[in-house]
Order: structure tokens, then C-alpha cells, then sequence
């Protein structure tokens, strides 16, 4: 999302020069940040801990906040240019960024009303909201895992990457609809190549 202060002016217009200077830096700062994560899938207490010192020319090479493991992941292209050019040694806060990722998601338009189930007092209760209010720093993760594993890479690589131990609780982070997956699977081998159009017929069991 391009954030400027002239489009900050506009969606606060109460705002005074000082403020809107003030939220201009924030907003960019957390929009790099959680960039950051969907491109490493690291959890925001780890991708808020990088500094140039864990980054190379390829890799980005950590231990997790939870001391579980070190992560060695490949740098990605927009990740690298990030890293380059913004202060490693910012900090904000998690609560703000859980804020402003949620004015950056409603910047770009992120709006579309989506029903959830929420936990409230020990009960499933669904509520409806639009889609940049359920946005937050953990967004970040489970993205990087959903559309990592929509591009193809084996799963037991990603876990290796987001530090799952179970396949179970890795997938429950995939977010892929039929269509989704009908489009995946079209250029599949199993239904692209004429040697499978006529498949050996199984017996009955």
C-alpha cells in the first residue's frame, strides 16, 4: 500500500500537521513489519527482533523468541529491500501494531464483511465484521503459510520454516477454499498428462 500524508489527511481529517506526521511514520513502520512476517512467516515477536545481524545476503537467520530452534529462512526479494532501507532498531509496540495494521488493512481497501466465530464467556458466538478489523500481527503467519503452500512448496519444508512440530497444527493455518484448490490441482500431472486418461481400473474390495 502506497501511504502518503496527503491520503492520511484525507481519511483524518481532524488530525493536526504534528499528528498526521506522527501516524504517517507509525503506519509505515508497521506495514514494513508485517510485510516482514508474511514473507518469513515468523511470529511477531521474532520478526520485531530482526537486525542486521541476522540477515545476509540469502538468509535470515534467527532463534525463535520461544527458544524452541533456530530458523534459517531464504530472503525474499521485497523482504530484502525492506531490511535495506528502513531502522532494524525501531521497537512498537505489539498492541500498536495490532492497531495499525488494522487502519493500513481499511487504507487498502480491505473491507468486504466476513463472519466469524468468536469465544465469548465460554460460548461460540458468530459475529460479522469487515475483514481489516479481524486483521492482525498473527495475519502475517498464517498468510505466509497459506500461500506458500498454494505455490507448491512441501509442507514438512514449511514446517521447518514456521517451527510446527505437527503437520495437524500446521494445516489448521491453511486457508484454501474449492476453488482454490480445484486451481491448484488443474496443472497437476494426474490431470494435465494423456498417460492418466485412462487409469487402471481398481477392484472391488
Amino acid at each position: 500500500l502506497d501511504i502518503t500524508k496527503e491520503r492520511i489527511k484525507t481519511e483524518y481529517p481532524n488530525l493536526t500537521a504534528g499528528q498526521i506526521r506522527k501516524k504517517y511514520n507509525s503506519l509505515i513502520i508497521v506495514r514494513d513489519r508485517f510485510l516482514i512476517g508474511a514473507y518469513t512467516g515468523l511470529r511477531v515477536s521474532d520478526f520485531s527482533r530482526i537486525k542486521e545481524m541476522n540477515i545476509d545476503e540469502n538468509y535470515i537467520r534467527i532463534m525463535t523468541d520461544k527458544g524452541e530452534a533456530s530458523v534459517i529462512i531464504p530472503l525474499h526479494p521485497i523482504v530484502k529491500e525492506i531490511t535495506a532501507r528502513i531502522d532494524l532498531n525501531i521497537n512498537i509496540s505489539d498492541q500498536k501494531m495490532n492497531k495499525h495494521i488494522k487502519e493500513i488493512a481499511r487504507l487498502a481497501g480491505i473491507t468486504k464483511k466476513v463472519l466469524l466465530n468468536k469465544h465469548i464467556g465460554g460460548k461460540v458466538s458468530q459475529i460479522y465484521i469487515e475483514k481489516c478489523n479481524a486483521i492482525s500481527t498473527h495475519t502475517a503467519r498464517r498468510s505466509f503459510a497459506t500461500n506458500a503452500y498454494k505455490a507448491g512448496i512441501p509442507i514438512i519444508a514449511l514446517m521447518k520454516l514456521t517451527g510446527h512440530k505437527k503437520e495437524s497444527n500446521f494445516m489448521k493455518y491453511i486457508k484454501v477454499s474449492i476453488e482454490e484448490n480445484a486451481e491448484m490441482l488443474k496443472s497437476h500431472p494426474f490431470f494435465t498428462e494423456k498417460s492418466n486418461a485412462e487409469p487402471n481400473a481398481e477392484p472391488n474390495s
